[in-house]
């Protein structure tokens, strides 16, 4: 079994790896930092409490099944697949922008933060955008230029989001077919 001790606040505010099912956490440190924020809904919660742990405490972390769980399409733990990644998204972007507006980020995981937003609601905009729900996409992609301005693929997209129907559709088409050529 491997143990890896350390500070892991970083890799949590990339991917949420800690399952509460198996999870141990002092009453002292649950004093200190809080509970679970019941108002995050979708599963943020948890990943909430650990970014408020990580952040003051070093993490031992098990590389061990500790704990199962059933998988259904509506959870998050369901199978992978884009309504679940987008469901993440929206979960971790709602957590680390609460930390974001109560100043909890230290100064120096501002930029990997403000890239991690960026990020996911460029995933968000992507597939928005893909789904034909443009209003959406702008919004998304709007709010990842908030956290990145210079990021060009936001920008590229936003412009593209206004263009006409018949436009879109036939640079998806020239895309596929170069595709094809690639093949």
């Amino acid at each position: 079994t491997e143990v890896v001790c350390g500070r892991m606040y970083e890799e949590l505010l990339h991917a949420n790896w800690i399952h509460a099912s198996s999870a141990v956490v002092t009453r002292e440190v649950l004093g200190e930092v809080g509970g679970f924020d019941e108002a995050i809904r979708i599963g943020g919660e948890d990943l909430d409490l650990w970014l408020r742990i990580a952040q003051r405490y070093p993490v031992l972390c098990v590389d061990r099944v500790l704990s199962g769980y059933r998988h259904r399409s509506e959870s998050l733990s369901g199978p992978d697949g884009s309504t679940r990644s987008m469901r993440v998204s929206r979960m971790f972007l709602k957590v680390l922008e609460k930390h974001v507006q109560q100043r909890w980020i230290l100064e120096e995981y501002r930029g990997i933060v403000n890239k991690e937003i960026s990020r996911r609601y460029w995933a968000l905009g992507w597939n928005s955008f893909g789904e034909n729900r443009f209003a959406e996409a702008r919004r998304c992609l709007i709010q990842g230029i908030r956290y990145q301005p210079l990021r060009g693929q936001h920008w590229l997209y936003l412009c593209a989001s206004f263009l006409p129907m018949t436009v879109i559709e036939a640079v998806r088409r020239f895309l596929r077919w170069r595709r094809s050529v690639r093949l």
